[in-house]
This record gives C-alpha cells, structure tokens and sequence, in this order.
C-alpha cells in the first residue's frame, strides 16, 4: 500500500485492549481513520489512500480477528473492537480523528462515536445496517436484503459448479437451430438437419457435468 507519492505506508503493531492490532500509516495533516468490513483487511482501502494522504494522516488498522491483527477468542462484538481502534489512535498519538466505516466498519465507527465522542470529529459510512434501530428486526423490506441476496447469489454460483445440471440457468445456450424459410432478401433459408422451431438445446459448461 503506498501514499500520493508513492512511499510505503508505515506499518506497525500495537498490543490495545486485551489484544494485538496491525496497522498502517501515511500521509501528514488531521488524522483519519479506515475501518473495513468482514471478511476483509486494511487492503480494502489501498485506491482509496493515496487520495487522502496529501491532506490528512491516514490510519488503516486490521481490525481485530482480521488480516494481520491478533485473533484471540473473543471480544469480536462492535462495542468491544470500536474500544478497540480508540485505544489504538490513542497508541498512536491522536487524539482527535475522523472515522471512515464501511460494511462492518461503519457498525464499529458509529460504536466508536457513541462511547468516545470526544475523540472523533466526523463520521462518513458505506453499505452498513446499523442493529439496534428497528429496521433489519422488524422486517423491513429493504433492511438486509443486500447482504442476504449477496450470499444467495454466492451460493448459487457454488452449488452450480458442483452440479451444473441443477442449475440450468447458469449453462451456455447454443444457438437455436432454424427451420428452412425465407431471408429478408427473398431467398429461402438452409433448413437445419434435425433443427425444430423454438427448440433449446443447452450444453454444460466448459468442463462437462459431473460424472
């Protein structure tokens, strides 16, 4: 991971609230901190960084459980690791920052602007659903429909490379064989031995269905 100028980011550890978290940063100027979603690590912001380091101190912690940061067996719910990034920044010298979530991130940085708000300056999230609030418990229609549809689509994706036969949407269409008749310049079309109108014939995929 590199800043506008193409440095290395500065990585370093530090051991905060019962635990072990890897961090990188670069740039100068206010302090500004990445949080990523799950299953993801600090990579997640690598485009991201090079455009904020000439005006802002960028941090981009693991956090904990994740990439390079210390797994212990617990502490994984949203207050605990929000304690978790206001005991790092404070590791690291700063006490006032920015905070920039997404995914499970953004649960943490709002955590971590409700328990330690005289620490944090702004908030900015992406593509979270805050628990607590009403929306995903009480059925909302849009609440969790994205989350839930990615892993539904993932998991069709993985049953139809098992078993491409139970899954035919997902096969290649071959074209669709013609009965002889007319061409728009007024000449008859070849019939197609064997050809039906309308009729599918579908093949498996590349590597041929299961044996």
């Amino acid at each position: 991971m590199f800043g506008h100028d193409g440095t290395p980011v500065r990585t370093s550890r530090a051991a905060v609230n019962g635990t072990s978290l890897h961090d990188r940063t670069a740039g100068s100027g206010p302090a500004v901190v990445l949080l990523h979603g799950v299953p993801k690590t600090g990579c997640h912001w690598r485009h991201l960084v090079p455009k904020l380091t000439p005006h802002y101190t960028v941090i981009v912690p693991d956090l904990r459980g994740l990439g390079d940061s210390a797994r212990p067996a617990g502490g994984y719910d949203s207050a605990t690791m929000s304690d978790d990034i206001a005991a790092l920044m404070s590791a690291l010298g700063h006490e006032r920052y920015a905070v920039i979530g997404e995914d499970w991130g953004a649960v943490i940085r709002y955590q971590l602007a409700a328990r330690h708000r005289e620490h944090v300056t702004a908030l900015v999230f992406a593509e979270a659903l805050f628990p607590g609030f009403g929306a995903a418990e009480a059925g909302h229609p849009r609440a969790g429909a994205r989350r839930f549809g990615v892993h539904r689509r993932a998991q069709r994706v993985t049953d139809a490379a098992h078993d491409p036969r139970r899954h035919r949407s997902r096969l290649r269409r071959r074209p669709r064989p013609r009965r002889g008749g007319a061409r728009r310049d007024g000449r008859r079309r070849p019939a197609v031995p064997g050809g039906a109108v309308g009729s599918r014939r579908l093949s498996a995929t590349p590597h041929g269905p299961p044996s």
